[in-house]
């Protein structure tokens, strides 16, 4: 699987726990957030152009998120402060 960073903007970051997910082209994203040892707290599929997403049920701290789509998969870090 190829990770890439690219054009997705994820705003604000870091946030209380809200992110905004933005990404140039309407197609099917599977968004996952792990914590650093990669346990699974959110799990979605947007088939939209944007998500928002709700994590202020998790503590302050330093998250990965995971966007997959049929052809590869990007890596970003939020900050929950």
């Amino acid at each position: 699987q190829n990770i890439t960073e690219s054009n997705i903007n994820i705003s604000p970051n870091p946030s209380s726990g809200i992110f905004q997910i933005q990404w140039p082209h309407k197609e099917s994203y599977e968004i996952r957030v792990t914590d650093l040892k990669g346990a699974i707290l959110h799990q979605y599929t947007s088939f939209e152009e944007q998500y928002n997403l709700n994590l202020t049920h998790l503590h302050k701290g330093v998250y990965l998120l995971l966007l997959n789509t049929n052809n590869h998969t990007e890596q970003h870090k939020v900050i929950i402060k």
